[in-house]
């Protein structure tokens, strides 16, 4: 009729939505096969860490849960933000297992009223593996001298360091003890320098094998008694005997600081220990003992190698402690020519059992190192 508006029915709409819906529901079929194929390598790097203990090439793999886990959170985000719900639970899931080991066996941290604490006594450690085939012996004895550590585990010394820096007066003069593995040899594969008096704990092999722990005493000034400790270098492993070899290693450590806790002492490991907070070597020592990983859980750094920053470099050297231990702080320094960084970590350790050989002043087995070492 005249006057009549015309009536649209939405027939063009309707058909417009239609050509939109097949495209969407293949944008999304698309998407959902390639967060499928994303999640393979996310649920393999959170069970890498618990399965570990199945394989070297698993053990690798878990070297990087820390890595894995911030890129779950990622994709967790990403999942909660799209309504992805399947997904974003299967990400929840493989972010729990990653902190199934990375949380726990962190050494707790010391506020400012246990610094003011009469029953705890501080002691600063350095760890450095100072590379066999380093040439800059002057920075490497520079970072030992400003380290100020009280005890200072090196492995791997190069022989411009051995035949510079055992020589140098100022360090002899800060460092008066120390202990070298294999013992009376011209040149030691592992050296524990000390300012206290060292004592070894048990007998070791002498034979020249570098895969052996090294156990002493330090005497600390009264009133803070002995102090344990240890250090180890397993192998890297870059193939399944070496990873075995290492794996052996860290067991026997474990079983030499289970028998230092029963005697009483407080105790610190130092290890370039070849594996992250993940990897099966450090769940085997926290679980096999009481002790506790320095290294903070929310630094993003590392040790080795040296050339690189993280997340390219991953935290392989540190300090392990027993309860009654807190941190004060934890530094990576260096490279001082090295392909590792050094760590050094401020301590408040608890006291210990009176030394059985006070007033020996360290005049035990070890000698005057410095001379035993026999350089010309």
């Amino acid at each position: 009729m005249k006057g009549e508006r015309p009536t649209f029915r939405g027939g063009g709409g309707r058909s417009g939505r239609a050509r939109g819906g097949p495209l969407r529901r293949a944008l999304r079929a698309a998407a959902t096969g390639v967060y499928a194929l994303a999640c393979v390598p996310m649920a393999a790097a959170a069970l890498a860490p618990h399965l570990g203990w199945a394989g070297w090439r698993i053990d690798m793999l878990a070297q990087f849960s820390a890595h894995a886990a911030l890129a779950t959170l990622a994709a967790l985000t990403w999942w909660v933000l799209m309504r992805r719900w399947r997904f974003a639970a299967a990400a929840l899931v493989c972010l729990v297992l990653h902190g199934i080991v990375l949380v726990p066996g962190r050494a707790p941290w010391a506020t400012q009223r246990d610094a003011a604490s009469a029953s705890l006594g501080p002691v600063r450690v350095l760890q450095f593996n100072a590379y066999a085939l380093n040439r800059s012996a002057e920075e490497a004895l520079h970072l030992l001298l400003t380290s100020d550590a009280d005890i200072v585990a090196v492995t791997e010394p190069s022989y411009p360091l051995l035949k510079r820096g055992w020589r140098d007066e100022a360090l002899r003069g800060a460092y008066p003890y120390f202990d070298q593995n294999p013992r009376g040899w011209y040149m030691g594969w592992q050296y524990v320098l000390s300012k206290w008096p060292l004592r070894e704990f048990e007998e070791r092999d002498n034979g020249g094998n570098p895969s052996v722990v090294i156990s002493l005493v330090a005497q600390r000034p009264p009133p803070w008694g002995d102090l344990g400790v240890v250090m180890i270098h397993p192998q890297s492993p870059r193939n399944a005997g070496r990873w075995l070899q290492g794996n052996e290693l860290v067991d026997e450590a474990a079983a030499v600081v289970r028998r230092m806790r029963e005697a009483g002492l407080p105790v610190v490991l130092l290890a370039d220990l070849n594996s992250t907070p993940a990897g099966v070597r450090n769940q085997r020592l926290v679980r096999r003992t009481d002790l506790k990983r320095c290294k903070p859980l929310l630094r993003a750094e590392g040790t080795w190698p040296s050339d690189r920053r993280w997340p390219e470099r991953i935290a392989i050297d540190d300090a392990w402690v027993s309860p009654g231990f807190l941190v004060r702080s934890w530094e990576v320094v260096g490279p001082a020519g090295s392909d590792h960084m050094g760590v050094v970590v401020d301590l408040l350790a608890p006291a210990g059992p009176a030394s059985a050989v006070a007033g020996e002043e360290g005049e035990g087995e070890a000698g005057d190192p410095y001379r035993d070492f026999g350089l010309p």
